[in-house]
């Protein structure tokens, strides 16, 4: 026998306590425009439903459930779309769900697309016998108990359509609230997904868990005053609060100061090196005609740019970083600086004074000088011989600054 027609002649419940009473196994297809969907049926109780067998409903359940990792779905996708089993039932073979879960899920499921199935207006059925459902886990719903189910959503179906009027309507999370919110996992997982741009119809994909299950939820947490619908004029939510600080802009003075935030005390300075800490002036005497105030000292620093108020430590600290010129002449480079301290680590005791090494007419003119109690000697020698010169110098109020430009003189090869 071939039990079709159109659900204008039959309502859909009595199809139902037909093939229930018959206790017929088969798919029962429901048609209307480009959607098809069945209802499966094993000796008479109802194994799963999908009102769009275009989507994947039940999988989708399970991955809004976040039920099922990457590659269990990957698994079972591969093994759907070769062998034609549902996905719920290659993941329940692999073991990769939990199976009182995807139990839970199937009889949802059905309930809700017999829930769609009843809002259809017109359309057309035809039944198969003996064809198995896809997602068939051992699941067995009775007939009326179902109906029943599904009735009572669309009681309900009512009140929370004038709530959320539209699936394009967007909802918004509320800046306060005025008691302590208590959510379920349900309502939180819905809530997550509230961003204030999605709409409704995107908030039930993401979630999987059909039309009635979604759209309730949201209201009811509309009416719970957790959720606020989007209007036109923007007078809610996030937005809104920006809007008012930005209204009090224009008596503001200043920004408002930024949130301090606590953090460590920095290590305190090292400290500078003796050499750099003190140094008494030189004396201020005449510049030796044979060093002009044009000539350079060394490179970047003539004589006429050292004052009288010059110390031995701060000529000397022009002369580590100004940049000296190449032995072939070309643009000036940095030389490391192998002077080492200049002030010994500790003070001693003054010396005699003592003559210098060479004598100012040996071929390579030296310049000796007496500080404190060690002495300056510098030969000038050709540039090839200037890594082996040496320069100690200590400080003394006596040093003369002629001596002194004449070893700065000696050393400009260096």
């Amino acid at each position: 026998m071939k039990l079709e027609g159109s659900l204008d002649a039959f309502s859909l419940p009595d199809i139902f306590q037909l093939l229930s009473f018959t206790k017929k196994s088969g798919g029962l297809h429901l048609r209307r425009a480009a959607t098809h969907g069945c209802v499966y049926f094993r000796e008479g109780a109802v194994t799963g439903a999908t009102s769009d067998d275009g989507r994947q409903a039940l999988a989708r359940r399970l991955v809004g459930s976040a039920a099922v990792g990457d590659d269990a779905l990957a698994a079972a996708v591969e093994r759907a779309a070769n062998e034609g089993v549902g996905i719920g039932r290659a993941l329940s073979d692999a073991g990769a769900v939990d199976g009182e879960l995807l139990r839970a899920m199937v009889s949802e499921q059905a309930v809700d697309a017999v829930f769609d199935f009843l809002r259809w207006a017109d359309g057309d059925f035809s039944f198969s016998i003996d064809e198995p459902g896809p997602d068939d886990i051992g699941v067995s719903l009775g007939v009326e108990e179902l109906v029943n189910d599904a009735r009572r959503r669309l009681e309900s179906w009512e009140h929370a359509c004038r709530v959320i009027p539209s699936p394009d309507t967007v909802l918004v999370l509320p800046v306060s609230v005025n008691d302590d919110p208590q959510l379920s996992r349900a309502e939180w997982a819905l809530l997550a997904l509230v961003d204030g741009r999605r709409t409704v119809a995107d908030l039930v994909m993401l979630a999987g868990r059909g039309d009635f299950a979604v759209v309730s939820a949201l209201a009811t947490m509309v009416e719970r005053e957790l959720l606020v619908v989007r209007t036109s004029d923007g007078d809610e939510g996030v937005s809104a609060l920006a809007r008012r600080h930005g209204l009090l802009a224009r008596l503001e003075s200043a920004p408002a100061a930024p949130v301090e935030v606590p953090v460590e005390e920095p290590a305190a300075p090292a400290q500078k090196p003796a050499e750099f800490a003190s140094a008494p002036a030189v004396s201020a005497e005449p510049v030796a005609d044979d060093l002009p105030a044009d000539e350079p000292l060394f490179a970047g620093v003539t004589n006429a740019e050292v004052s009288s108020a010059s110390t031995v430590a701060s000529v000397l600290a022009a002369a580590a970083n100004a940049p000296a010129a190449s032995s072939d002449g070309g643009a000036p480079r940095f030389v490391a600086d192998t002077r080492g301290p200049v002030i010994p680590p500790r003070p001693e005791p003054f010396m005699p004074r003592r003559r210098p090494d060479f004598p100012e007419d040996a071929p390579h003119r030296s310049v000796g000088m007496s500080v404190g109690s060690a002495a300056v000697a510098t030969n000038a020698a050709p540039a090839h011989d200037a890594a082996e010169a040496k320069m100690h110098i200590e400080r003394d109020p006596s040093v003369n600054k002629s001596l002194l430009l004449r070893l700065i003189a000696g050393v400009r090869g260096l």
